[in-house]
């Protein structure tokens, strides 16, 4: 699961800049940010939409490349790896929640799990998934495919994907937009579960509620980092309402 207890924070982030275009068409998305996210923390980013905490997501987990500043994800330098160790670093070291699923509508969701486990590892990938499904209590859905099952159902499927690698940071953006209050309690505290178990959990939402499950909440607005609050005592996901 990586370097977990080593003393090495999960994800240091100093001087994180992001632009798109150029000249009078200049978008600055994100604006020297600067951040550290402990080893079984669960990190909330939250800002309005167009705030830039999808963009830092994704600058994270090497989807996108940012245009200044440095990036460590379990001790790994991101903005310094060349196309292949991208895929790499995206297969070992993090996983993706996002907020439409992105599951493979032809494929049970034994197969959706199993696609991701057998890029992961070569050994067992089969039996990995059905006990990922299972942990996330769809034991019983193994055969489904994704129109026969629920939003809440198919979120699920998504983070047995995501942890069907034993990544060590796990990046969700928006986990509960499509879901109604009581499946995305549910949703949540499956990822409250997670991040208990170890795993470090980075959540990016607009829904301030959900910050109140936070171990420490990030606020982004206009691409800058205006403010960070540890919260001793986080609300369990079954006291949210919104």
């Amino acid at each position: 699961m990586g370097n977990m207890d080593n003393g090495i924070p999960a994800v240091v982030v100093a001087g994180l800049t992001k632009s798109y275009g150029s000249g009078e068409t200049l978008v600055r998305a994100v604006r020297a940010v600067d951040f550290e996210i402990d080893r079984g923390e669960f990190v909330v980013l939250l800002g309005p939409s167009g705030s830039g905490k999808t963009t830092t997501l994704n600058l994270i987990g090497a989807i996108e490349e940012p245009t200044s500043g440095s990036i460590r994800v379990d001790d790994v330098e991101v903005a310094d790896l060349d196309l292949n160790h991208q895929t790499d670093f995206r297969r070992d070291k993090v996983g993706f929640i996002f907020q439409f699923y992105n599951l493979v509508p032809t494929l049970t969701a034994l197969e959706n799990v199993q696609l991701v486990a057998e890029l992961a590892t070569r050994d067992g990938a089969e039996e990995r998934s059905r006990s990922r499904l299972g942990e996330v209590g769809l034991g019983d859905r193994v055969d489904h495919f994704p129109g026969q099952m629920s939003g809440g159902e198919q979120q699920r499927v998504a983070i047995a994907r995501a942890l069907v690698k034993d990544p060590p940071v796990l990046l969700c953006d928006e986990p509960t937009g499509s879901l109604d209050l009581e499946t995305g309690r549910q949703v949540l505290a499956l990822l409250r579960e997670v991040c208990d178990q170890g795993r470090t959990v980075l959540t990016v939402t607009h829904n301030s509620t959900i910050a109140e499950m936070a171990d420490r909440v990030m606020r982004l607005r206009d691409g800058t980092l205006v403010g960070v609050e540890r919260q001793d005592a986080p609300r369990a996901p079954g006291e949210l309402e919104w």
